[in-house]
Parts: C-alpha cells; structure tokens; sequence
C-alpha cells in the first residue's frame, strides 16, 4: 500500500474512533 493510502486509511479510521468515543461518552457519563 502507498504511504498516501496508509495515511488516508488511518484518517478515517481516526475519525471513526473518534465519532464512536463521541457518541459513547453520553453513556459512559449516565453510567
């Protein structure tokens, strides 16, 4: 794989955790 594809791939990947960490905190918070 290219480096611009790895880097590409690990953006959306960060933007992934990061939206699932974003919607799970309102629970974690009730919890």
């Amino acid at each position: 794989m290219t480096p611009s594809g790895m880097t590409t791939l690990g953006t959306i990947l960060t933007k992934v955790m990061h939206n699932a960490f974003e919607h799970d905190k309102p629970l974690l918070v009730r919890q």
